[in-house]
C-alpha cells in the first residue's frame, strides 16, 4: 500500500525522508547506474537511510555549523539526493549549481552565498579551474570521484536532525541569469513541500511507477512513494522504462530532432504514414480530451501503432503515461508529433522564485498550447500597470502569482526582492501571459522581450522561434524587430542539412560566402513562410542572417537553461542586423511607409 505524506506531517524536508523510511522501509527508493561496478544498483529506503548517515558522518567531520551553505556541481543523479538529505539533516543550506554555466558566474555564486564546502563531478571542477584558478582557493572541495576516501568506514549509522523550523532557509536556488547575473531565491523548508505536494495532487500514483526525474523530482517522489531512477542518458530510458518523467523542454526537441532524422531517410511511403499516424493520434487525442469526434478511421490505429507509434514510444521506455516539460514552450509540430504518437507530454508553467510550479496540464485536461492550470492553493491574475508597454492586446498582461511555494526573497538582495513580490505577497512575475475562461494560463513570453514594431504590432518572439527551431535545418533562432518596420531572424543553421541544402543550391557549405546567397537565403526564406503559414502577415519574417557558429553559454549568448540572452546578441550582430534592414528597404522602399 502507498502511503503519501503531506506538508503539515513532514515539516521540514529531513522530516519528509524520515517520514519515508518509517512508513515504506523496503519499498524500492532509488536505481542508478554504478560506473566502478558497472551495473545498475537498487536501494530501499531502509538501505537509503544507512547511506545518509554515512554522509552525514563525513560532514560532521567538516565543521560546518546549521546555517551554513553547502554547493553542489553535478548532474542530476543519485548521490545529488543523498548529499543534500544529509545536509538538511544537520541544519545546512545547499545551494545548486548550473553545470553549464560561466566559470565567472559560479565564481560569482560561491562568494556571494559564501559556500564553505562543494560537492563536484571532476569534469566539472576541471572545467572551472582552467578558466579561475581562484574558485575554488577559500572552500572545501570534494570530487565525486574522491567520495569513497571521504566517506568513513566506521560511522554512527542512526541518523542525525538538527532542530530546523519549517519556515527556516533550505536551499538557494539562482536563476539562469537572463538579463544580468544571477540572482539566488531563498526557499524556506515549507515553500519546497509545499510546491512538491501541489504538484504531486495532479496526478494518481500506482504501485509499480517509476518516476525519472531529467531535473528535480526527488521531493515529489518521497511524498508520492514512487521510485525513482536516474539515467545517464536517454538511452538509458529503454532498461529503466519509466512511467513518469520530469524534464526539461529540450529533451523532446532533442528527441524530436532525432526521430525526425530518422524517417526522412526512409522511403516516401513511410514518411506518408508517419505524418498519417501522427494526425490521426492527434485526433484521438482531441476525442479522448472531449474536443473531438470519433471517427471511423480510429479503426486503422492498433495497425498504424504497431507500425509507427510504438517505436517512438520505445525510446521513452514504452511506458511513460505522464511525461511532464517545463522551461521553454515547444512548438506545435513537436507537441503535435509526440501527443499524437501516444506520448503523453503535458505542459507545466513556473520560474525559479515560484518555487518553481505555477501552473500544470492534467492528463485528463491537457491543452497543450497552454500551460494548464494553476496548482492548488496557487492565486494568479494578469497585470496591466506594472507593464512598460501600453496594455497588451487580447488580454495579456503580466502574471502575477501568490502561494505557499514562492521564494522569501532574494539572498543578500532585498532591492530586488522588493521590485520582485509587493506588499500583498504577488510575485511578479515578468513573463507575458493571458488566462482564458477556464482557468488555463497561455504563456507568450518575457515581457522584456516583446517586440514593439513601427506600427504599433506587438509580437511575441519566443513562439515564433520555437516553431522556426523546429525545423531539422534550424538549431538556433533569434527574432528581430523592435521599432523596425518589419521582422528580420538570425539563425544557426544544423551542419549536416545545411550541407545537404548547400548541395542542392550547389553552394560550398565550406565556404562562408555561401551563407550570404540569394538563392541560400531564398531557400531559407521558403521554408520559414511555410511554418509559419498559419500566422498572420505581421510575424512573417522578411530577412534573414544565416550562421553555422552555435551561441554558448561560454560566450555569454545564451543561459544555461538555453535561453537566448538577446542584448548580448543583439550587439554581437549589431552590423548584421542593420544591413539586413538597410538591403530590404532599398530593395523594397514601400516598406518605409506601408509598415509606419
Amino acid at each position: 500500500m502507498r502511503k503519501e505524506i503531506t506538508t503539515e506531517e513532514a515539516k521540514t524536508l529531513f522530516g519528509l525522508f524520515r517520514a519515508r523510511v518509517k512508513y515504506s522501509p523496503d519499498k524500492i527508493a532509488y536505481r542508478y547506474f554504478d560506473e566502478i561496478r558497472k551495473k545498475w544498483i537498487t536501494l530501499t529506503w531502509k538501505e537509503t537511510e544507512k547511506v545518509v548517515a554515512r554522509w552525514q558522518a563525513a560532514l560532521k567531520k567538516e565543521n560546518l555549523n546549521p546555517g551554513d551553505r553547502v554547493g553542489l556541481m553535478m548532474r542530476n543523479r543519485y548521490e545529488w539526493v543523498v548529499f543534500e538529505l544529509a545536509a538538511f539533516g544537520l541544519g545546512l543550506v545547499t545551494v545548486p549549481f548550473y553545470i553549464h554555466d560561466k566559470a565567472e558566474n559560479a565564481a560569482s555564486i560561491l562568494k556571494s552565498t559564501g559556500i564553505r564546502f562543494l560537492l563536484i563531478e571532476r569534469e566539472i571542477q576541471e572545467k572551472m579551474s582552467s578558466a579561475n584558478r581562484d574558485i575554488f582557493s577559500d572552500m572545501r572541495v570534494i570530487r565525486l570521484d574522491e567520495i569513497e576516501t571521504w566517506l568513513p568506514e566506521k560511522y554512527d549509522i542512526d541518523l542525525c536532525e538538527k532542530t530546523s523550523g519549517a519556515d527556516e532557509l533550505a536551499t538557494i536556488l539562482h536563476t539562469s541569469g537572463t538579463t544580468g547575473m544571477p540572482k539566488g531565491a531563498m526557499f524556506s523548508h515549507r515553500n519546497v513541500l509545499s510546491n512538491a505536494e501541489a504538484t504531486a495532487k495532479t496526478i494518481t500514483f500506482y504501485e509499480e511507477d517509476i518516476l525519472v526525474p531529467f531535473t528535480g523530482g526527488y521531493v515529489l517522489s518521497m511524498m508520492g512513494d514512487i521510485a525513482i531512477a536516474f539515467p545517464r542518458s536517454l538511452g538509458d530510458l529503454g532498461v529503466i522504462r519509466p512511467t513518469l518523467i520530469v524534464s526539461a523542454a529540450r529533451l523532446y526537441e532533442y528527441a524530436f530532432r532525432e526521430i525526425k532524422n530518422q524517417f526522412v531517410r526512409k522511403p516516401w511511403w513511410i514518411q506518408c504514414m508517419f505524418k498519417y499516424a501522427v494526425d490521426m493520434g492527434w485526433r484521438r487525442f482531441e476525442y479522448q480530451q472531449g474536443r473531438g469526434k470519433r471517427h471511423p478511421d480510429f479503426l486503422l490505429w492498433p495497425l498504424l501503432d504497431m507500425l509507427i507509434a510504438r517505436s517512438v514510444r520505445q525510446r521513452f521506455g514504452g511506458r511513460v503515461r505522464c511525461a511532464f516539460y517545463a522551461g521553454a514552450r515547444l512548438s506545435s509540430e513537436i507537441s503535435r508529433t509526440f501527443i499524437g504518437l501516444g506520448m503523453p507530454i503535458l505542459n507545466c508553467y513556473g520560474q525559479t522564485e515560484a518555487g518553481p510550479v505555477i501552473s500544470v496540464n492534467r492528463p485528463d485536461d491537457n491543452v497543450p498550447a497552454s500551460a494548464g492550470k494553476p496548482l492548488a492553493g496557487v492565486n494568479v491574475r494578469v497585470e496591466y500597470k506594472t507593464s512598460p508597454l501600453p496594455p497588451f492586446k487580447g488580454g495579456c498582461g503580466e502574471l502575477i502569482a501568490k502561494g505557499p511555494g514562492v521564494m522569501t526573497g532574494y539572498w543578500n538582495n532585498p532591492a530586488a526582492t522588493q521590485a520582485a513580490i509587493d506588499k500583498e505577497g504577488w510575485l511578479h512575475t515578468g513573463d507575458r501571459c493571458y488566462i482564458d475562461a477556464e482557468g488555463r494560463i497561455f504563456f507568450m513570453g518575457r515581457m522584456s522581450d516583446t517586440i514593439l514594431m513601427q506600427n504599433g504590432e506587438e509580437i511575441s518572439p519566443a513562439e515564433i522561434e520555437s516553431e522556426i527551431s523546429a525545423e531539422i535545418l534550424f538549431d538556433q533562432a533569434m527574432v528581430i524587430g523592435k521599432g523596425r518596420p518589419f521582422l528580420t531572424a538570425l539563425l544557426v543553421l544544423n551542419t549536416e542539412h545545411w550541407k545537404k541544402l548547400a548541395k542542392q543550391l550547389k553552394l560550398n557549405p565550406d565556404d562562408p560566402s555561401a551563407l550570404k546567397d540569394k538563392s541560400a537565403e531564398k531557400a531559407v526564406l521558403a521554408r520559414i513562410t511555410k511554418i509559419l503559414g498559419n500566422y498572420s502577415d505581421a510575424v512573417q519574417i522578411r530577412r534573414v542572417k544565416l550562421l553555422t557558429e552555435p551561441w554558448t553559454v561560454q560566450d555569454g549568448l545564451v543561459t544555461p537553461s538555453a535561453k537566448l540572452k538577446r542584448a548580448n546578441l543583439s550587439i554581437k550582430y549589431a552590423e548584421e542586423i542593420d544591413k539586413m534592414y538597410a538591403e530590404e528597404q532599398i530593395a523594397n522602399p514601400s516598406l518605409i511607409w506601408e509598415e509606419s
